[in-house]
């Protein structure tokens, strides 16, 4: 296996593969850029469906959703993606139910967030439920990081004309409120190390 380079310069080398993958308790499937064309990579979508009766959780991050949908384990589910994408996202299948005004969804062993820094904010939630709140604060409070707890906060929906079906492209980009969003701008740069961190931070806590 060769080692693969992220689209912010990162470099990441891979363990296993998709034939050689050991069992799974939690799938995360995280979004960006490169989904665009991955949603049509049949062994990637394949791998999310044939490990899904194995899993004990879903959680899907940003435009991670789009895949998850492509795979078919959303289909009669409820579920949200970054409303920056939401018109590609929702394209990707209309079996889903999706959310349009949701910081993150729960049905069942399934948990998508919105975009980027959403994902935080599920986590959280995720932690608090897997290992109880004291433990979900403490990994918030070493990543000095304030949680919004209700999943139903969504300001961006409507930033990116979501709510009132005003979303002009399967990037958002054309929103007559673009430049609200550039103003206030949650999710952008380092987020996803946040991210990452938060996990990190979790694994050593618990581990």
């Amino acid at each position: 296996m060769s080692m693969m380079s992220g689209g912010t310069g990162e470099s990441i080398v891979p363990t296993h593969t998709f034939a050689n993958t050991p069992k799974l308790d939690i799938l995360i499937v995280p979004g960006g850029m490169g989904t665009r064309t991955q949603a049509n990579n049949t062994a990637l979508t394949n791998f999310i469906r044939d490990r899904m009766g194995e899993v004990e959780y879903l959680l899907t991050v940003c435009t991670g959703s789009a895949l998850a949908a492509r795979s078919g384990v959303l289909d009669g589910k409820k579920a949200t993606g970054t409303k920056f994408s939401w018109k590609w996202i929702t394209q990707q299948s209309d079996k889903v139910q999706w959310v349009p005004q949701a910081r993150w969804v729960e049905d069942g062993k399934i948990l998508s967030s919105s975009g980027v820094t959403a994902s935080l904010d599920m986590i959280y939630y995720f932690m608090s439920k897997l290992y109880g709140e004291k433990l979900a604060r403490r990994m918030t409070n070493i990543i000095e990081y304030m949680p919004n707890t209700d999943p139903t906060w969504d300001p961006f929906a409507e930033i990116w004309g979501v709510v009132n079906n005003t979303a002009k492209s399967g990037t958002g980009n054309g929103s007559s409120n673009a430049a609200a969003a550039l103003a206030n701008p949650i999710g952008a740069g380092g987020s996803l190390g946040m991210w990452i961190a938060a996990l990190a931070v979790l694994a050593v806590a618990v581990f």
